[in-house]
């Protein structure tokens, strides 16, 4: 589950993807590994596995899925942020909409991307998260 930088040290960031779609979960995870070699790769099928894991593993960003069996990945959200209330969201999701964009962005999300959109507005969201939001090395 760990990935390690060349230089044999941890990686400096860990991305969370949240996804229930197998194929999709897989999917990103080896597209995200290709885009940013450097940051540590986690995936989870679940609301209730992402708490865990994001409370030992303690990711600087999740990429959680809205619809998820089980705790849905806003209440998942809520619960993460209490827990670890510097981890970052971005929001992947079937649905389209001001409502749920803005709800989301009130629950604490820095993006809402739709899965229609992924392949383009993705990786410069992340990107630019990343950019903004790179942990502090000692």
């Amino acid at each position: 589950m760990s990935k390690t930088t060349a230089s044999g040290s941890e990686p400096p960031y860990t991305v969370l993807i949240v996804e229930d779609h197998d194929s999709l979960r897989e999917a990103l995870r080896e597209w995200l590994a290709a885009v940013f070699p450097d940051c540590r790769h986690l995936d989870v099928a679940s609301g209730e596995h992402a708490i865990a894991l994001a409370a030992e593993a303690r990711p600087e960003l999740i990429l959680m899925d809205i619809e998820l069996p089980g705790i849905n990945g806003i209440d998942a959200m809520r619960e993460i942020r209490l827990r670890t209330p510097e981890t970052k969201f971005v929001v992947l999701s079937n649905h389209d909409g001001a409502n749920m964009r803005s709800q989301m962005a009130a629950e604490g999300a820095l993006g809402y991307v739709t899965k229609r959109q992924i392949h383009t507005e993705l990786i410069p969201l992340l990107s630019e998260i990343m950019a903004r939001n790179r942990p502090q090395e000692d």
